[in-house]
C-alpha cells in the first residue's frame, strides 16, 4: 500500500493575522451602509400592466422604487409572455432622504 505523502506548511510570524484583519475591514464597510436595495420580478400572460403591478405588490414598505424594467418574451405559437422586475433601495433611518428634499428656495 502507497503512502500518501503529508504536507507540512509552515508559518511565518505575522501571517496568521492577514485574514482576520480582512474579515474586520469587510464588517466594518458594510457596517456603514447607508441603506439595503433589492428587487422583484413577476410574470404576467396577460399584459404588461398585469406584471408590473404583480413585482410592485412585492416591494416593502417604505422602499423607493429606483427602477422598473419590462420585456415581452415570445414562447411561441404567437403567445407573449411579460416579465417586469422593480428594484427599491429602502432609506437609512440616518436622515432624509435626498431625492426627496425640496431644491432651495423652493
Amino acid at each position: 500500500m502507497a503512502r500518501t505523502p503529508q504536507i507540512h506548511r509552515t508559518q511565518r510570524p505575522g501571517q496568521g493575522l492577514r485574514w482576520p484583519w480582512a474579515g474586520l475591514a469587510a464588517v466594518l464597510a458594510l457596517a456603514g451602509a447607508p441603506a439595503w436595495a433589492g428587487s422583484a420580478t413577476a410574470e404576467s400572460i396577460w399584459d404588461r400592466a398585469h406584471a408590473l403591478e404583480q413585482a410592485r405588490q412585492q416591494v416593502p414598505q417604505g422602499a423607493v422604487v429606483t427602477r422598473e424594467l419590462c420585456q415581452e418574451i415570445e414562447v411561441g405559437l404567437d403567445n407573449i409572455r411579460y416579465r417586469c422586475s422593480v428594484e427599491w433601495r429602502i432609506p437609512s433611518e440616518a436622515g432624509p432622504d435626498p431625492a426627496n428634499l425640496a431644491p432651495p428656495g423652493g
